[in-house]
């Protein structure tokens, strides 16, 4: 199992014989963090793509999708940010675009 699934089940574990304890069905909570060697939480690394791979990828994506694709790499957009947008969001005399909504 990778060290984030054994840090995720030992977490929820934890939280088990926590509450076991404050109810009283055993004296001591065995899953206690200073007992357990935990295996290290795997760094998070942010994946940034190059002027040059950006291009890729706009270049390959398909014409429907170019403009959502422009908008998460040049704007930083989620996905569901992208969704969620109307034109009323649009002010194209300020040149802004208001995030209002989300789709999940």
């Amino acid at each position: 199992m990778e060290p984030a699934g054994v840090r995720f089940v030992f977490g929820v574990l934890h939280q088990i014989m926590e509450m076991a304890e404050a109810h009283d069905v055993i004296a001591k909570n065995p899953c206690n963090p200073i007992l357990v060697t935990l295996p290290k939480a795997p760094e998070k690394r942010e994946r940034v793509l190059n002027v040059e791979q950006a291009a890729t990828v706009l270049e390959k994506a398909p014409g429907f999708l170019k403009l959502p694709i422009f908008m998460a790499l040049v704007l930083g957009l989620r996905r569901g940010e992208i969704a969620g947008l109307r034109w009323s969001d649009l002010d194209r005399p300020k040149r802004t675009l208001q995030i209002r909504r989300q789709i999940d």
